[in-house]
């Protein structure tokens, strides 16, 4: 296995600090915070508030099967961490 190698050129996900702080502070179970960066990512990272987000695409990206991402997308939300727009989804 090869070590990491972040590099800026690959992307990157531009964040307000406000925003990072927050998350880095919440008080949540870790799966609604590794699934609210996700969200974080497939929306801040192609500069867009909210999208329409496939569950197959959030499980990869967590590590988690399709039914565990809807089921942690409710509780985000219910806690805030997440807002829905119609089909769309997004940070809070």
């Amino acid at each position: 296995m090869e070590p990491a190698s972040p590099q800026l050129e690959d992307g990157f996900t531009r964040i307000a600090n406000t925003l990072f702080e927050a998350l880095c502070s919440a008080n949540c179970p870790s799966s609604i915070l590794r699934l609210t960066m996700a969200v974080i990512r497939e929306t801040y990272g192609y500069n867009q508030k909210t999208a329409r987000i496939p569950t197959h695409r959030l499980a990869a990206i967590c590590g988690c099967s399709e039914r565990r991402i809807r089921q942690v997308l409710d509780e985000a939300v219910a806690w805030g961490m997440l807002v829905r727009e119609g089909r769309e989804i997004g940070p809070q």
